[in-house]
């Protein structure tokens, strides 16, 4: 695989250098950018068969995007990932691209053609009828709300919640 040219890194580490100076993100948030834009040069680099230019970016089309995608579905530089993943891939390139038509000049419409992959919900998880004890015995201490009617209003409401299957949360406070 060709490694991704000059231009390339430059741009990315101007936008490392926007993200950490002007947006302040967290570090595992500037790592994912990071790892996310670079990845993208990889597979662009490899996928055009050229060096990256400015021009190049700007004609970026839907097909170069999605081969991107499916590529690191597949298992691009590492191992096949999820629609999560792919959605924050997605989204790291979406926020690239406009902060290099911003910056740069560099303009890829084909980007917002593109929807993200949907993302399962999952079920919550139910709490063992220990902690839910645990759980309604806490609602009930007047000592947590100060006021008797509170606690038990909050108690009956959990059992009432409990009873019917709804899924206690793990931390009452």
């Amino acid at each position: 695989m060709l490694e991704p040219n000059i231009l390339a890194r430059k741009l990315l580490a101007d936008f490392y250098q926007y993200l950490s100076a002007e947006k302040r993100l967290a570090k595992n948030s500037l790592t994912s950018y990071h790892h996310d834009i670079g990845l993208f040069f990889s597979f662009l680099t490899g996928h055009k068969q050229q060096t990256i230019t400015a021009n190049t970016l700007n004609q970026l089309q839907i097909s170069d995007f999605r081969g991107f995608l499916a590529a690191r579905r597949n298992g691009f530089e590492g191992r096949p990932v999820g629609s999560r993943t792919l959605a924050r891939n997605l989204s790291s390139l979406r926020e690239f691209f406009l902060w290099a038509e911003q910056r740069r000049g560099i303009s890829c419409d084909a980007l917002a053609l593109i929807d993200s992959p949907k993302i399962p919900h999952s079920l919550p998880k139910a709490v063992s009828p220990q902690i839910a004890a645990e759980i309604l015995t806490e609602a009930g201490r007047v000592e947590r709300t100060k006021v008797p009617w509170i606690a038990a209003r909050d108690e009956a409401l959990l059992y009432l919640l409990y009873g019917a299957g709804y899924v206690l949360p793990r931390h009452w406070t």
